[in-house]
């Protein structure tokens, strides 16, 4: 089975009906613009990305937003070990838990995460972290029951939280 680029907002209206509809190996990718819904991904090994993925161009980041209007759990990978997962290139803001992580090992990359009470959430998970600006949230990283965070090139600055890095 060839995998397949899922296009939002042309394709489905939503980031979650693109991750529902998504295989195994598919990518759902996501034009520029605001959006206001909660995330879940379970048992997928599928990436969901920003145009940033095509082109490198930073400018898709600031530009493809995942706002949690203060809502908790605004993107959630859950029971994802072992598989292939990954979200690439957006800014998430406003969430109470703006990624949450449960028995999943995904990777964060090329991602600014700002203005949530908990940036990550990481409950007996393995994430990759790499090029992640953590910024003006409660907690940076809140490691909590078992887990291995392997981080490169993150940024966490100017978190509320008793400390950037919380276990």
């Amino acid at each position: 089975v060839q995998a397949e680029i899922i296009n939002i907002p042309v394709d489905f209206e939503t980031i979650q009906a693109g991750i529902n509809a998504a295989e195994d190996n598919d990518t759902v990718l996501v034009a520029p613009g605001i959006y206001t819904e909660a995330l879940l991904i379970q048992r997928k090994a599928i990436t969901i990305a920003s145009n940033f993925i095509i082109d490198g161009d930073e400018a898709a980041i600031v530009e493809t937003v995942l706002d949690g209007e203060d809502q908790h759990g605004l993107v959630r990978f859950e029971e994802c070990n072992g598989l292939r997962v990954a979200i690439c290139g957006f800014s998430i803001i406003r969430g109470r838990e703006a990624i949450g992580l449960y028995t999943s090992s995904p990777i964060l990359t090329h991602l600014i995460i700002r203005n949530s009470s908990t940036a990550t959430f990481v409950h007996d998970s393995n994430p990759i972290i790499e090029n992640v600006l953590f910024e003006e949230n409660g907690f940076g990283v809140w490691l909590r029951y078992r887990g291995r965070i392997v981080m490169r090139n993150a940024i966490i600055r100017n978190n509320e939280g008793q400390s950037a890095i919380c276990i």
